[in-house]
């Protein structure tokens, strides 16, 4: 089998975590048994007040046995994290005409690699069971991603070849990135109703951001290839 076609099952594969994992998360939504960090009585899932994490709590704020929503974030998040550490395995063989370049996407993709690493670990660390776990991981995650991203926003760049489309994506998604992590810095007390709403509602944009973005830069990379 040819590099080319190896390549283009990963961008399948980064295509299809995407889509389930839009799809999945709200069908983990459907399970969640209730409560919120300020609010235990709250029925079911809140999208504006309940973060993802609260989906693989092994149990609720309500103190319900959560163990459906939990397996189901558990498949999903481990199914996009994967897909997203691979798809950044193939990023480089678009870069290695120019020294440049080709060694600022190795860094980005190692970059990404660890994120994508960091959220298996933010998958098999339930909150409620490893809190410091867990919030290490988001952290490395949303650190290593943004910096993944604004490497690869230059090098795409730089890149005459690489569509300028995909370019402006990736720029467009580091700066989602850079202006979440300080907003998460700046409002971090949760103990305020509205905080967590605007945690919570933000949080929700900018991960399904994350999914649609990588869904079209990996359409983009199979047309790349194909052609």
């Amino acid at each position: 089998m040819e590099i080319k076609d190896w390549k283009k099952y990963l961008y399948f594969l980064m295509m299809f975590g995407s889509i389930q994992f839009i799809i999945l998360t709200f069908i983990a939504m459907l399970f969640y048994q209730g409560g919120t960090f300020n609010n235990p009585n709250i029925p079911g899932y809140s999208f504006f007040h309940n973060f993802f994490s609260d989906l693989g709590r092994a149990k609720a704020w309500s103190g319900k046995s959560n163990v459906i929503s939990y397996v189901i974030f558990t498949i999903t998040l481990t199914i996009f994290g994967i897909s997203f550490l691979l798809y950044f395995i193939t990023m480089p063989y678009f870069f290695l005409e120019r020294s440049l370049e080709k060694y600022l996407s190795i860094i980005g993709s190692v970059l990404a690699i660890i994120t994508g690493i960091s959220l298996l670990g933010v998958a098999f660390t339930p909150y409620d069971v490893y809190p410091s776990e867990h919030f290490n991981f988001v952290r490395i995650a949303f650190l290593s991603l943004f910096l993944a991203m604004a490497i690869y926003a230059i090098i795409t760049f730089l890149n005459k070849e690489y569509p300028i489309q995909y370019a402006i994506i990736f720029l467009l998604f580091s700066l989602i990135i850079g202006v979440y992590i300080i907003i998460l810095s700046k409002y971090a007390d949760l103990r305020k109703n509205e905080i967590l709403l605007f945690q919570a509602t933000l949080q929700k944009i900018v991960i399904y951001a994350w999914t649609i973005t990588f869904f079209i830069e990996s359409y983009g990379s199979w047309k790349l290839v194909k052609s």
